[in-house]
């Protein structure tokens, strides 16, 4: 299960620039804080809510991310 949130972490990493832009340092470490406390689930709610990017692109964005990451995990690990 460590295994799954390091990666996850890195994942959130990735994406909270593209996701949690113009809201600061505090909507960063909120952005992560949110990803880290509920995966996959608070990275979309953010992406939807709070994002000022239209909410329909955020979240197909942060879907491609989590989808491509999920393929790399499993290409990776045994």
């Amino acid at each position: 299960m460590e295994l799954f949130y390091f990666i996850y972490f890195f994942v959130a990493l990735v994406q909270a620039p593209f996701i949690a832009w113009g809201r600061g340092c505090s909507g960063y470490l909120l952005f992560m804080a949110c990803s880290m406390l509920c995966p996959i689930v608070g990275p979309l709610l953010w992406a939807w809510l709070v994002t000022p990017c239209p909410g329909p692109q955020a979240v197909q964005f942060c879907l491609a991310i989590h989808v491509f990451a999920l393929g790399i995990t499993l290409v990776a690990l045994p």
